[in-house]
């Protein structure tokens, strides 16, 4: 029964995440949550066999179509994806989002953040500013840098997924 036990949390713990996954994708990518959308999922077979037990949940919660690849099919194109537990899941956009308009709005964002990444940059290399601010105020200048290069990656490896 432990085991059992163990075994049903593990796989309730993937099967919200890859709904969790599902809906973060809707909402960054801004889709209404009452539109069906389609998703595939990228599985092993232990996985395959949990996902297909379980589709119609996901379905529902998630407000999705699942369809369910093996790992050498061709992955989606124009797709944004989320890795659960080392599942794949992709939200193809074609139909979905207007891509010349999202390339522009990611072109825009990048620019601005390029913008303040340089200005937090520039803070950080001035000796003055080290020498004079508060060790706290440095770290979070730091903290700031750090989470905008993050930031610009993501959007930039979304950019590159419009335009492949």
């Amino acid at each position: 029964p432990e085991q059992f036990d163990q075994d049903s949390e593990k796989q309730m713990e993937f099967l919200m995440e890859a709904t969790r996954g599902v809906r973060n994708m809707r909402g960054e990518m801004k889709i209404h949550p009452g539109k069906t959308v389609r998703c595939v999922v990228v599985a092993t077979p232990e996985d395959r066999r949990i996902l297909e037990e379980n589709k119609g949940y996901i379905e529902l919660l998630a407000n999705c179509e699942l369809e369910i690849q093996d790992p050498g099919d061709p992955k989606p194109k124009q797709a944004i994806s989320s890795v659960v537990f080392g599942t794949e899941i992709y939200l193809p956009l074609s139909g979905l989002v207007d891509l010349d308009k999202e390339v522009a709005r990611l072109e825009k964002e990048i620019k601005t953040i390029t913008g303040v990444l340089e200005r937090v940059k520039k803070k950080l290399s001035n000796q003055e500013f080290l020498a004079k601010a508060p060790p706290e105020v440095v770290e979070k200048e730091r903290e700031k840098e750090a989470e905008l290069e993050k930031n610009l990656e993501a959007l930039c490896q979304r950019l590159n997924t419009f335009k492949a």
